[in-house]
């Protein structure tokens, strides 16, 4: 059901049926592309991206999107302090992990007024204490 909301064209249920008109490069602007849905570990969101063009530098942006899959909680876009994220997808603890700023960042849906965490690597290879664990993402606030 998101994804045909997002795919319908603004204005398109206000023509009366059998009007036809060609297409203008407005509508190419109006089309929101709908993709990369991932939904989470335990089943309760899907992930979504929208890619937007944009008419005044013919550039694309690509939003963020969460839902919930029981309808209990307002779909959502995700924004790193205001700005768009990208290369988001889903941890096996379930939270979504995306890139801002150069940095991977964690949040978990189900507390979206939590800031989000901020993950660090340890350089490929490096090994702590001999721990093979050591090389998964630690999240820091």
């Amino acid at each position: 059901a998101v994804l045909l909301l997002c795919l319908t064209l603004d204005g398109g249920a206000q023509r009366p049926a059998g009007s036809r008109r060609a297409l203008t490069i407005e509508d190419y602007y109006r089309i929101q592309t709908v993709g990369n849905v991932k939904i989470s570990p335990n089943g309760k969101w899907v992930a979504f991206s929208v890619a937007i063009r944009i008419e005044e530098d013919n550039s694309t942006r690509t939003e963020t999107h969460l839902v919930s899959t029981d309808g209990t909680a307002q779909p959502w876009r995700l924004l790193h302090y205001g700005k768009d994220v990208t290369d988001a997808l889903w941890t096996a603890d379930d939270r979504l992990q995306y890139l801002a700023y150069r940095q991977q960042w964690s949040v978990n849906p189900d507390a979206p007024l939590a800031p989000p965490l901020r993950i660090e690597r340890l350089p490929a290879g490096t090994r702590w204490g001999g721990n093979p664990l050591a090389e998964l993402p630690r999240h820091h606030a």
